[in-house]
């Protein structure tokens, strides 16, 4: 672009720009404190209160005051991930739970709770939801238009059992009525390995973080087991 003859000119056009560049961003750019944009509430405070480790499922995300920057925050684990960070065959097993199409978005648009089981697989303690959620126990808190369910038959995050059967379609396996995590594992090919006998225990976690998760084999059984 030139503008012969008059440099004011130019000038002017350079502050117009400028100037109806700023307009257009000033509506996303909001400046506020750190303390005021992650404000806790009542369901945060709650969750935040349970000392142990758990994770907790969400339904609601649209409207839910357990979004994902404020639970980021509070370090309160959710099953439905971070923004785009969904893998491929976590979304299937999340669908197959919420009754939901596969779709390449970046939230879950869960429809209830189809299979109670394969949310406790999850190590998921507290269910987050407005509507009424049926196959949970019973209401734990509730404040406002939030609901927290109990989740009473979650399991740890980690766990041994001694036995294990084969189906290359896993995600059917678990959909069974029969379906009992805390029994048997389930594997598309089979591993041939000695699983021993024994009862379901919980594995202790001496050490976890994003990178590095160390589970000790301290009365796990893990010398047979998975």
């Amino acid at each position: 672009l030139r503008i012969k003859g008059n440099k004011y000119a130019a000038v002017l056009l350079v502050l117009v720009l400028l100037f109806d560049l700023w307009v257009f961003g000033l509506q996303f750019i909001d400046v506020k404190s750190p303390d005021e944009i992650f404000q806790t509430n009542d369901v945060i405070d709650f969750l935040t209160k349970d000392t142990s480790r758990f994770r907790t499922l969400e339904l609601d995300y649209l409207k839910t005051t357990v979004h994902q920057k404020l639970v980021a925050i509070h370090d309160i684990e959710i099953v439905s991930g971070y923004d785009a960070i969904i893998l491929s065959d976590y979304n299937k097993y999340m669908s197959v739970i919420g009754n939901f199409s596969v779709k390449p978005i970046t939230y879950m648009p869960f429809n209830g709770i189809s299979y109670p089981k394969m949310v406790s697989l999850l190590n998921v303690k507290y269910v987050v939801s407005r509507k009424k959620v049926s196959g949970l126990d019973d209401l734990n808190f509730e404040k406002a238009h939030d609901k927290v369910y109990l989740n009473k038959n979650y399991l740890p995050r980690a766990f041994v059992v001694h036995d294990y059967k084969v189906n290359k379609d896993v995600l059917s396996e678990l959909t069974k009525d029969e379906f009992n995590p805390r029994e048997y594992a389930v594997f598309e090919e089979d591993p041939d390995v000695d699983m021993g006998v024994g009862e379901f225990s919980e594995a202790e976690i001496s050490y976890y973080s994003p990178n590095k998760i160390v589970i000790s084999e301290k009365d796990t059984g893990f010398d047979q087991g998975l």
